[in-house]
């Protein structure tokens, strides 16, 4: 794309009311396997351009920075810094910052359940196979049996199995199915669900299951489940909480360069439209294993993807990004101060922050006064 053509898209973005600015952080490349990022956070908001550059050139001079990172940040102070930069823009300005957080080992537990007990469930279920397509139970089921499987085996189990699947997921391997089968087997005795998934798996060949995971059993699909993506879910829940926050009228989305959500770019732009597409898009059937929820059109004008060093806006949704997965980073390791808490609820508004973590609330009660009693870590 030539210099010219982007400025006159840059300049139609900035005229207009609905723009969004995305940016995330967390490791996405690496996924599960960095260990020392258990979560990942992604950011949006629709500040302008103009008022955010305006922000950042009066706490960060243009002689220390071109661009302004959070990890580039020194870590003493960087968190009052960032607070105070991010405070400033959001009083002036009549804007909202949404975040999104997962915690990473959850939300693959969820995409093991989606593949392996949604497939056993079907088929000694048939006439409730419909269940499995409810938000609310996949949600229910997800923490119940997370909480269930930590109270029979500890974390470390749970970990232990995330890994094998994420492994075999990545593989494809004979070995790994079996490792997955064996570490399944452990449990079966105790919970009826394992038992459930692993006479599933035991009648299913390796070769069926891999046609499984690579889509081949679902006819007339136009897109292929990618099971370990975080990115384009999550993406995806922002762009359909600004859809109802819009009343869906159209917004533009600019991103930061992510390789990761360029490869599946073209799922978004498939369900790009306007109200009245609805049926065509709906009948599209562009979907993933992976969605909680599948919003029935996203309408985006236009979405592009920029480097953040060419725009303030972006800079600011990376502060956000790096503010709130730092505090929930330290969350998961009991390192979280009141005063950091503080400052995600100034910052973002109950209904602007939705996340996925383990929430013990959910646990059967007796798995709760379990887990309680003992102190055990289920995060």
């Amino acid at each position: 794309m030539t210099k010219l053509k982007k400025e006159i898209q840059r300049m139609g973005r900035s005229q207009s009311v609905n723009v969004i600015y995305f940016d995330e952080s967390g490791n996405t490349e690496q996924g599960f396997k960095d260990k020392i990022q258990p979560c990942i956070t992604f950011a949006s908001h629709n500040f302008s351009e103009k008022n955010c550059k305006k922000i950042l050139e009066s706490y960060f001079p243009q002689t220390q920075a071109k661009e302004v990172k959070y990890s580039k940040l020194g870590k003493k102070g960087r968190i009052d810094k960032c607070y105070n930069v991010l405070l400033e823009l959001k009083n002036n300005g009549d804007s909202y910052f949404k975040v999104y957080s997962v915690y990473k080992p959850l939300f693959l537990f969820h995409s093991f359940l989606t593949l392996f007990h949604d497939s056993a469930y079907e088929k000694k279920f048939p006439d409730k196979s419909h269940i499995t397509g409810d938000p609310d139970w996949a949600f229910s089921r997800m923490h119940d049996l997370w909480f269930h499987f930590i109270r029979i085996k500890g974390l470390d189990y749970i970990l232990k199995l995330i890994e094998l699947y994420s492994s075999f997921i990545e593989k494809r391997s004979e070995r790994g199915y079996e490792s997955l089968i064996k570490h399944i087997e452990i449990l079966k005795n105790k919970c009826g669900h394992a038992a459930l998934i692993y006479n599933w798996i035991l009648n299913t060949t390796f070769e069926n299951c891999v046609k499984l995971i690579n889509g081949e059993s679902f006819q007339d699909e136009t897109v292929k489940p990618s099971w370990l993506d975080t990115t384009l879910p999550c993406v995806y829940q922002l762009l359909n909480h600004w859809t109802y926050f819009f009343d869906g009228n159209n917004f533009d989305v600019v991103h930061d360069v992510s390789w990761v959500l360029k490869k599946r770019e073209w799922i978004i732009n498939k369900l790009q439209g306007i109200a009245r597409d609805k049926p065509r898009i709906s009948n599209s059937k562009v979907q993933d294993m992976c969605f909680y929820v599948f919003p029935d059109y996203l309408p985006i004008h236009s979405f592009e993807f920029e480097n953040s060093e060419n725009y303030a806006a972006l800079q600011i949704a990376d502060l956000v990004a790096g503010l709130i997965n730092e505090f929930m980073v330290d969350l998961c390791s009991g390192k979280a101060t009141e005063k950091h808490f503080s400052i995600v609820r100034d910052l973002i508004a109950e209904d602007s922050f939705i996340y996925m973590f383990p929430t013990i609330d959910y646990a059967r009660e007796e798995d709760k006064q379990i887990l309680c009693s003992k102190n055990m870590q289920f995060m």
